[in-house]
């Protein structure tokens, strides 16, 4: 479950659905995670919850809500990116200074140097 909560806030986070998306899924999904047990997906989604409630009663705004999301799923490694070129949904890995973006299949791997002091060419 913690894959798919993940997938539905950087989905809001990165425009490709609403707040009101958002709130949806996580009312419709809350009992399942809930049920699943996972302790980090339940733990994300009652933050989520929270703050969807806090959102309602106009005691957060949007911006306020957005950083809470980011912080929620900053300490995660892997994340789902949408390809600009063809619109598939591919994945990439930090592991220290490089990351792997993964396509459509096992033999679609690049790795990216995620230098921050990078020389120029």
């Amino acid at each position: 479950m913690i894959k798919e909560l993940l997938e539905q806030i950087y989905s809001y986070l990165n425009g490709l659905c609403t707040l009101r998306d958002l709130e949806s899924w996580v009312v419709l999904n809350l009992q399942r995670i809930l049920d699943s047990g996972e302790a980090e997906a339940i733990e994300i989604a009652n933050r989520v919850d929270a703050d969807l409630i806090g959102i309602g009663e106009s005691l957060i705004e949007e911006t306020a809500l957005r950083e809470y999301l980011q912080s929620y799923i900053s300490s995660k490694q892997t994340i789902p990116i949408t390809s600009i070129q063809s619109g598939d949904i591919i994945t990439a890995t930090a592991v220290e200074r490089t990351t792997q973006i993964l396509g459509g299949s096992p033999d679609q791997v690049q790795t990216v140097c995620l230098d921050p002091d990078p020389v120029p060419v």
